[in-house]
Parts: structure tokens; sequence; C-alpha cells
């Protein structure tokens, strides 16, 4: 396994000016990443685009800045998920992210999580019940999946792409893909999981507080990260354990 890719999550409830922030925040991400962020959300004057992040238009709008490539960030990162470097270089760019927040945007824009693109071989995996899991998943429509939404619902682009949630009671989601890129095979290579970690609960689609994305937080993410990865997700998918998340044991 190796990670991939990489989003920071942030909320907001501006859709005026939309535009005009996403530029800034991508100016000035150059202060600290090799290339700009890329903004991964879609454009609220037209139809929803299925393979991005998706918002509850009257609540709010979920959107996200991402790095496909890590290696891209601070020149070469090493991408092994078990290399203790990397986890050491991710705390750093989010909490550069933190403070990047709270210099650069004076607007209503919540830090509401980091998503990892990792990719997993299924020859990785074996026979592990992930596999069969996301060969069956049914597809949902757009309609249903803002309807049903309780937290952020994130559809990646295809073929293979897997959405994970991992929150702070340490209980873990998986949403089906779209319509549009339900997998009809798995092929050795093209997994990848994508695996949310939310700062905290209270970021909801449907709290309407307000809340001023800080160091703090992002710390509180990173040490979810770490703790996760250190303690629970290798062991889980070597052993074919996670699968009990998803029957909620």
């Amino acid at each position: 396994m190796k990670i991939v890719g990489l989003q920071f999550n942030f909320y907001t409830k501006r859709m005026d000016t939309l535009k005009e922030d996403i530029a800034l925040f991508s100016e000035a991400s150059k202060a600290f990443f090799k290339e700009p962020l890329r903004y991964t959300g879609f454009d609220s004057s037209k139809p929803v685009d299925l393979p991005r992040i998706i918002g509850e238009p009257k609540m709010g709008f979920m959107f996200t800045v991402s790095m496909q490539n890590l290696q891209i960030m601070y020149n070469a990162i090493p991408a092994e998920i078990d290399d203790s470097f990397v986890l050491d270089t991710l705390s750093n760019i989010v909490e550069k992210m933190g403070s990047f927040l709270e210099n650069y945007i004076d607007c209503p824009y919540n830090f509401v999580g980091l998503t990892l693109h990792i990719e997993v071989k299924e020859a990785e995996l074996g026979d592990n019940p992930l596999l069969h899991m996301i060969k069956k998943m049914p597809s949902f429509d757009t309609k249903s999946a803002i309807d049903n939404m309780t937290s952020k619902v994130a559809f990646i682009e295809p073929p293979y792409f897997v959405n994970f949630s991992m929150h702070n009671e340490h209980k873990m989601r998986i949403s089906a893909p779209d319509k549009f890129s339900k997998p009809t095979s798995i092929e050795v290579g093209d997994d990848v999981l994508i695996v949310d970690f939310d700062v905290n609960d209270k970021y909801s689609f449907f709290n309407d507080a307000s809340y001023k994305p800080c160091v703090e937080d992002a710390t509180k993410l990173v040490d979810n990260v770490i703790r996760f990865y250190n303690e629970e997700m290798l062991t889980f998918i070597k052993e074919g354990k996670i699968n009990h998340f998803f029957l909620g044991k």
C-alpha cells in the first residue's frame, strides 16, 4: 500500500465569492507547496459534477483542494504508507494548512477534514471480504445521496475508488460509488482506498454553527491520522477484519 493522493476538505456557507476565494487560496498555497493546490469542487451555477465532492446547496457547500500525488510535495516524499517520515511530513502539511487558513482567508471557511488516497493492490488483500463488498455495492443517484446526507459524501473519479471516513469515535463508514463509477471488476493495482479523517463530528452539513479553523484542530486531525495508521488500519486490512466496521460491530 502507498499514499498516492491528498485532499484538504472545507465547508463554507458563502457562495457569492466562492470562485474568488478559491483563486486566493490556490495562489497563497504556493508559499508551501511545490505546485498550487487544485480546486476539485464544482461550479455552483452548473449541475452537480458527480465525480467531485458534493454538498447541500441550501445548507452550505463542501469543496476540496487536492494533490493527486504526494511525491510532488516538498520535492520527493516517500509514498510507502508505513514510512514514519510520511506521517511526520503529513503532520507538517496539516499544521501549515491550519496556519494558512487563519492568516490568509478572511471568510467563513471551515477546515473539516483530510482525505488520503491509498493505493491497495488486490494481491495485498488476498481473499479479504472487503473486495467482495466493493463488487456488490449498490449504486445510488445524486438526489438520494443529498437527501440522506448526515456528513460529507465523496464521489471520487472512476474507475476503482472507494470512500472511507474515520471519525473521532473510531467508526468507519463506506459510501458506494455513484452509478457512473461503479466498478464492474477490480484489477490488481487499480484499487484505491479513500480514507477521510474528520477533525470533529461537530463539523456537519446540518450544523449551522460557525467554527473557525485553527492549528489546534489540525493537530487533533494529525493525531487521529497517526493513531489510526499505527494502531488500526494496517492490522484490520491484513487480517481481513475491516468489514467489521461495515457491519457496525
